[in-house]
């Protein structure tokens, strides 16, 4: 009985190493997965640092005489270290196996944190910050990068040691509301410029409210930081 149950228990020991062996990428195909995951999460993070991924295919699907093609990755991915994607695989006939695939990577982000505390619409500097790295885990809103201080500023009152985030920060419009700003009005060769008060922000090409010194309100089209037309 023993004997038998030995046999039986290496049978079984033998059936799983084929199996595992049958279904388990290549080198080539594990190595080309991490390399269109690495890209994914660089296109994303640019000042990333992957130390290491792990694979393992999801579905328990043949993909011998199939070369890998590409990954789907959904975005919401990018904001955690493990998931799933469907890896895409053709052969010479051009049928396609799709396969999900779970991975795991292991790496550094650079961050931003407040080095004090940080007003409402303050221009952000490397003075207002320290970067550091920290583990990517669960980043729920994208950390705004260094290439981006001096251009960018805060949307909300910023406490000292906080990650500032895209949410955070961003470019301030071209046109503030309440700021005094010139308006052209267009009349056939004639242009009438007068001083109005922007009822909104605006960027460069939106149209925006305006009201003029003998308080009626118009439409103005941005042109500039400094100019709008009425149109």
């Amino acid at each position: 009985m023993a004997i038998k149950l030995r046999q039986l228990l290496i049978c079984l020991l033998i059936n799983w190493a084929v199996a595992a062996a049958l279904f388990a990428f290549s080198d080539k195909t594990e190595a080309e997965l991490k390399s269109a995951i690495k890209n994914e999460y660089t296109k994303e993070y640019p000042q990333i640092a992957i130390v290491s991924i792990k694979v393992q295919e999801g579905s328990k699907e043949n993909v011998s005489g199939y070369r890998f093609s590409a990954i789907e990755m959904q975005r919401q991915n990018l904001s955690k270290n493990s998931g799933v994607v469907l890896a895409i695989f053709v052969n010479e006939k051009n049928e396609t196996k799709r396969v999900f695939v779970r991975y795991e990577i292991e790496a550094l982000l650079e961050v931003l944190k407040a080095k004090h505390n940080l007003q409402k619409d303050k221009i952000l500097s490397q003075e207002d910050v320290n970067i550091e790295n920290i583990a990517l885990k669960n980043i729920f809103f994208k950390p705004l990068t260094k290439d981006e201080l001096g251009s960018v500023s805060t949307r909300r009152f910023i406490s000292v040691g906080t990650v500032i985030t895209q949410k955070d920060a961003s470019k301030p419009p071209a046109i503030r509301k309440n700021s005094l700003i010139y308006a052209v009005i267009r009349q056939d060769s004639i242009e009438i410029e007068m001083e109005v008060r922007a009822l909104e922000d605006g960027d460069i090409n939106d149209t925006i409210n305006v009201r003029a010194k003998n308080g009626k309100n118009l439409k103005a089209f941005v042109a500039s930081k400094e100019r709008v037309e009425i149109r």
